[in-house]
């Protein structure tokens, strides 16, 4: 069992990460590719990708956005990846390869690597929070991974938040997105690519005051959305992760934030449990152990169902 080898595929918007693991979470390899924008080239690259893979691997974890049927390996809604919605992506490889696969949502995919090796390892309960285009999310709950009934629980995307706007857009994964932060101070100043992340936080850290204003709001409405969880779960960590976790300056600000609302609000402070709030471990690589955690947990079910079987005949 510890000489297998796993293929562990991240779809995501832009790039779909993949890399080859062992059994223990060793990290042997990572590629990645551009994210095609339809199910029939995507089901393209998927397939050239395994094909890389197919003599060495004996099973496919995968981290898709949208919310995932574990069960049936069927993906519903896609996130920002529309195409994939009612794809039985699972089945499509199975049936193709004839190697076990297995299929979760990328924000709890993110907390079941943090679960297994990472900063969830010692927690009974506690969230991972993953900052991007959307916010994703996975809860643990008595060292188990929440996905409830319905496979929708840690949506946090879709937590409503106040908004000045006038339009309907007042979710959280659009009114604390990480990339409309990012993009917001690029255009401000002016950046060929407002997007470029190296350049913002150099903004930011350097204190260009307008750079500073946004990323102080970004951090006090994600330090609001850990304070609501809070009020209703007493978790007992928040591990932040996403692309811009990397930077330093965002678990900080995100803590100040938190500090000052508790600060701010002394009842906070008297009645709610004061978590700690730090980086994930893996960072980008996060849901490339977790997809192999989830497939692991599956195959072990799988092994003792076996078991318990043969022990009945």
């Amino acid at each position: 069992m510890d000489n297998k080898h796993y293929l562990s595929i991240d779809i995501g918007g832009t790039f779909i990460k993949y890399g080859i693991l062992d059994h223990s979470g060793n990290l042997i390899s990572k590629n990645q590719k551009r994210t095609s924008k339809n199910i029939n080239d995507l089901l393209l690259d998927l397939s050239e990708i395994v094909e890389q893979q197919s003599e060495h691997i004996s099973g496919i974890g995968i981290s898709t956005p949208g919310k995932v049927d574990t069960r049936k390996g069927i993906i519903y809604g896609g996130g920002n990846l529309t195409f994939l919605d009612k794809c039985p992506i699972a089945s499509i490889l199975h049936d193709k390869y004839k190697i076990p696969v297995a299929v979760e949502n990328d924000g709890k995919a993110a907390a079941l690597a943090e679960m297994w090796l990472g900063n969830l390892q010692d927690v009974d309960d506690g969230a991972a929070i993953i900052l991007g285009t959307g916010i994703g999310g996975g809860i643990v709950l008595n060292k188990k991974l929440r996905k409830g009934k319905n496979y929708s629980a840690g949506e946090i995307s879709f937590m409503i938040n106040k908004s000045e706007e006038t339009s309907d857009l007042k979710f959280y994964g659009f009114n604390a997105s990480a990339v409309r932060m990012v993009k917001t101070i690029g255009e401000y100043l002016g950046l060929e690519d407002p997007l470029d992340g190296k350049v913002v936080f150099e903004a930011i850290i350097s204190g260009n005051d307008f750079a500073n204003k946004v990323f102080k709001d970004y951090c006090d409405s994600i330090a609001e959305l850990i304070n609501n969880i809070q009020c209703i779960l007493e978790l007992e960590k928040y591990v932040i992760g996403g692309g811009i976790s990397a930077n330093k300056i965002v678990i900080e600000g995100i803590q100040n934030s938190f500090n000052r609302l508790r600060m701010r609000e002394p009842l906070l402070q008297k009645s709610v449990h004061c978590p700690i709030i730090e980086a994930t471990k893996f960072n980008n690589d996060a849901n490339l152990y977790g997809a192999l955690y989830n497939l692991l947990l599956d195959e072990e079910t799988i092994s003792i169902i076996k078991n318990n079987e043969n022990i009945g005949d």
